[in-house]
């Protein structure tokens, strides 16, 4: 069988071209040239499909296919696949650096973890405490502004480092602390809202928990009605969370 051999020319869509389908092409254009895979995302992959395209295009090629594989960049890695999908090369491939040069900044793959457990929860820690700020708002404010934040523009990819970190904080104790100081950051302020609210002590402890098993409760939930309906029961639950009973009511 005789091909034709024609240059492919790169498009606007090439990036989300189909790895195998390209190489398929260049291998059986060409008798010489070597075809292979920068970096697949195995995790992401059915492992019997993934099989089967490899080696077809190996045999399809005479035995010029070189498979790399591996995982992809932190934060995506963390939020798809868990701490297992935080990979030393990949890392330095995607930041453009050597390994020499990444093993200059951390030690080790646990220094590099240790290092993101202390940026996210900073982070964590440091977003909360803006948010309960009492500058420009009253409490009653700062409650509802927190709710609206994280039922209405739902952040998926943040939502999946955070299950993600704490599935981690389940087997490994450093996750396990830095998860526990996120938690007492939140829970405090939170709690320090409701008391600037008029709640006492042990009452806005309770309201603050109750708070933050809505807040992250309602975000797992997958609720059989659409958004519009999804919205008023968020709407009517945040305003069972931050109304004070202790206020005198209207006479009727």
């Amino acid at each position: 069988m005789t091909v034709e051999a024609r240059p492919i020319r790169a498009r606007r869509w090439a990036p989300a071209a189909h790895a195998v389908a390209l190489l398929t092409a260049a291998a059986v254009a060409t008798q010489r040239l070597r075809v292979g895979t920068g970096i697949a995302l195995v995790p992401q992959r059915d492992p019997i499909h993934t099989a089967k395209e490899a080696a077809s295009l190996d045999l399809v090629s005479g035995g010029r296919f070189d498979f790399g594989v591996g995982v992809g960049w932190l934060r995506e890695e963390i939020a798809n696949h868990g701490v297992e999908g935080v990979r030393v090369e990949v890392l330095a491939k995607d930041l453009g650096v050597t390994k020499g040069g990444f093993y200059r900044r951390f030690r080790d793959r646990a220094a590099l973890l240790s290092a993101m457990l202390a940026d996210w929860s900073a982070g964590r820690i440091a977003t909360i405490e803006q948010h309960a700020s009492l500058e420009g708002g009253t409490a009653r404010e700062r409650l509802k502004a927190i709710i609206q934040l994280y039922s209405e523009r739902t952040n998926t990819e943040g939502m999946a480092i955070e299950l993600a970190i704490r599935q981690w904080a389940r087997s490994d104790a450093a996750a396990a602390d830095a998860v526990a100081r996120v938690d007492a950051a939140r829970l405090k302020n939170v709690a320090g809202l409701y008391r600037a609210s008029g709640l006492a002590g042990e009452e806005a402890d309770a309201k603050a928990f109750m708070f933050y098993c809505f807040i992250f409760g309602q975000s797992l939930l997958f609720l059989e009605r659409g958004p519009r309906k999804r919205a008023q029961l968020v709407a009517k639950s945040a305003e069972k969370l931050i109304e004070n009973k202790n206020q005198a009511r209207p006479a009727d």
